[in-house]
């Protein structure tokens, strides 16, 4: 549990300049086209809003990893204990859709954190991007909450979850098999002695 949570946080804070980048060339209007690399974005939105710039969102993104990575460990490892672990086939399916549910249970309990860095991400003044005038978090928080009901904080969750569930069953299902194989080596080094 805390291995997970402070992997991702270690994680999002040496990437989420280039999920801002990515974020922002998802949102930026084709006719209007703001950036045309990496490399030009990142410049762009250094020169224009300063490095601060890069690490809009950060907070929220911050707060909202530890929440998912480690409710994603524990489902999976209380979801594991209730499915069947016969053959090695078997295992595998449990491995793939506890993982599945753990991932689909920790995403719609975090996707709120993920729906505000996104808005605080692809707010700027620069031409061709969005220009919504959030202060921070918790006032993009009230705003939606305001104008957009409970519901509003779950736009786009169910696109996600059709991408959370794969992605985390076959995370899940890699981890279990790299565990087993890590063990096997250990054991093997350990006969060979």
């Amino acid at each position: 549990l805390v291995g997970g949570a402070l992997g991702g946080f270690v994680a999002v804070l040496l990437t989420h300049p280039l999920d801002l980048v990515k974020v922002r060339f998802t949102v930026q209007l084709q006719q209007r086209q703001t950036y045309t690399s990496i490399y030009n974005a990142g410049s762009r939105i250094i020169a224009e809003e300063g490095v601060a710039g890069l690490y809009k969102g950060l907070r929220v993104a911050l707060l909202g990893i530890i929440p998912y990575e480690g409710a994603t460990f524990m489902a999976y490892e209380l979801i594991k204990s209730w499915l069947p672990t016969g053959d090695s086939n078997s295992r595998l399916l449990s491995y793939m859709i506890g993982g599945c549910i753990a991932g689909a249970f920790s995403q719609t309990f975090s996707y709120p954190f993920d729906l505000i860095k996104k808005r605080l991400q692809v707010q700027s003044h620069a031409r061709g991007m969005i220009h919504t005038g959030y202060r921070g978090g918790i006032d993009c928080l009230r705003k939606i909450w305001r104008h957009e009901g409970l519901l509003g904080l779950y736009k786009g969750n169910f696109a996600n979850l059709l991408k959370v569930g794969p992605y985390t069953a076959v995370q899940f299902a890699t981890y279990e098999q790299m565990k087993k194989l890590y063990f096997f080596v250990e054991k093997e080094k350990f006969a060979v002695r």
